[in-house]
Order: C-alpha cells, then structure tokens, then sequence
C-alpha cells in the first residue's frame, strides 16, 4: 500500500545485510518476516488505519519493523526511547496517543496502555 516498493526491494535483496544491531548482522528478509508479524498483530487486534499509537523502543531491528508495519497500516507512529522517559507522558499528550506498544529487543511483546 504506501511503502510496498520498500518491501519489493527487501524480498529481492532477502539474503543481504540490512541492519547491524548490538554486532549482529540482519538480513532483509528477516526484517520482512518481523514486519509482516507486526501488519497481522495490527490487524488482528484492530488497530485502525490513523491511529495515533506510541511506540516505545530502542533501535532494534525489531522496532524498525514495528514501525515499518504501522506505516504501511497507515497509523501515526510516535517513536519514544528511554531516553525521554521523563517527558513521555507530556510527549504522548501532545501526540494525542491512542496506543501504546513496547519493543523489546529480542522478541515481539506488545502491551496497551
């Protein structure tokens, strides 16, 4: 839908490196494989196209994916680190966020708030 020539490329490049996170090396298809989770996760638990959803994560490839997938749902993603732990709530107010998802860096675990 808005970024499917992104994914075009990933599928054709799948076995290439795409990220390197915390020494590790992530190739595209992976990367496609976390996506397409987060879209079904989307869609399975309703998350409508325009909704604003928080999304506290490091940099993991993980995220990227996450944020990736609520892209191409066409939600607003409003990417928060730990870094702005003390102004999360002012930042979430001023965002209007609806969702709230935490990224974990090694497995998928989704939380609302």
């Amino acid at each position: 839908m808005f970024i499917d020539f992104l994914f075009e490329v990933f599928r054709q490049n799948a076995e290439s490196e795409a990220v390197i996170w915390r020494d590790q090396s992530f190739a595209y298809g992976k990367l496609l494989d976390w996506t397409n989770h987060w879209r079904s996760y989307l869609r399975e638990n309703r998350i409508a196209t325009g909704t604003v959803t928080a999304v506290e994560a490091d940099f993991s490839p993980n995220a990227i994916a996450l944020m990736l997938a609520l892209i191409e749902s066409g939600c607003i993603a409003v990417p928060l680190t730990s870094s702005v732990a003390a102004k999360k709530a002012e930042f979430m107010a001023i965002a209007g966020v609806e969702e709230s998802r935490r990224c974990s860096n090694s497995m998928l675990v989704m939380r609302r708030d």
